[in-house]
């Protein structure tokens, strides 16, 4: 293993529990698609999962990252660096999705709980896609801070 890797290795155990509460956070968000809501600009798909892009945001920006909401459609996170060739910021693509579909039933624990239990994080979007999105934004750190 290279020292890079040990490395990185090292600050993603040491930022494990920051990762998981970021989850946590994003998972009580119940971003469902509300056909009720009176629609507003910049929140199509409706309040709350308007709020969770703003929280998700929010972590990139704790993170060290610029980002904004286009429209409330998406967010578009900035990484700070520059391509040595054009001056200009380097683009990532990272897709990912904080809506998710209703919840079934059947659950062991409440679908937006975030709960603990036995080493697993249940809830609904955990798999698909909010925890994909939080890992993303995390790896991303961790290989700026580790020198990639």
């Amino acid at each position: 293993m290279k020292a890079k890797d040990v490395r990185i290795d090292q600050w993603l155990l040491e930022h494990q529990p920051e990762v998981v509460a970021d989850l946590q956070t994003l998972l009580r968000y119940r971003t469902v698609e509300d056909e009720t809501a009176v629609p507003e600009p910049g929140k199509p798909f409706g309040p709350v999962t308007y709020d969770c892009l703003q929280e998700a945001l929010g972590i990139a920006k704790r993170l060290g990252f610029d980002g904004e909401s286009v429209d409330g459609y998406c967010g578009s996170i900035v990484v700070p660096a520059d391509d040595p060739e054009s001056g200009k910021p380097e683009t990532f693509g990272i897709l990912a999705h904080l809506d998710v579909v209703p919840e079934s039933t059947g659950w062991d624990y409440p679908p937006y709980g975030a709960v603990i239990a036995d080493g697993r994080l249940y809830g609904r979007g955990a798999i698909d896609d909010k925890g994909p999105a939080v890992a993303s934004l995390w790896a991303l750190k961790a290989v700026l801070e580790c020198g990639y």
